[in-house]
């Protein structure tokens, strides 16, 4: 297999002493803990900001009307707003929505398709372990006949 573009002088970890590789595995570990301390972070903003109260703009309350929503003293969580934004995007059309809306209630066409067949796959094992049974309960029986 032909070597990439620009990789010729990259020292395999292989060919490097064990306080090279062990210096470049910390410098690794080290910007990974950054990274996710960064995305928890975010993670734990954007979960409080969802679950802040904001005024209903003209657009939502046409929304809100639609889906018949309630609303407290004309104020909702953003994550209300989202809700209804992608639900007005998949009742226009937006196919990307639809699919998204399916997924998450759980009327996804294919998942349906993978329980179904995960439920046959149980029940032709539990049909396989009474014929298991079966069989050792007459092997049982000729061994007491013997």
């Amino acid at each position: 297999m032909a070597a990439r573009k620009g990789s010729e002088n990259l020292i395999p970890a292989n060919r490097r002493s064990k306080d090279e590789a062990r210096r470049i595995g910390a410098k690794g570990g080290i910007a990974s803990g950054i990274t996710r301390n960064k995305q928890k972070t975010v993670k734990a903003l954007l979960g409080s900001m969802l679950n802040n109260k904001i005024e209903v703009d003209e657009r939502f309350k046409e929304l809100y009307d639609v889906f018949n929503v309630k609303t407290l003293n004309g104020k909702s969580t953003t994550m209300e707003l989202l809700i209804a934004s992608l639900l007005y995007k998949g009742v226009t059309g937006d196919i990307q929505a639809i699919k998204y809306i399916m997924e998450m209630t759980g009327e996804d066409p294919n998942i349906k398709i993978k329980l179904e067949e995960l439920t046959l796959k149980r029940k032709a094992l539990e049909k396989e372990a009474v014929d298991t049974a079966k069989l050792h309960n007459i092997l049982k029986a000729i061994e007491n006949i013997e």
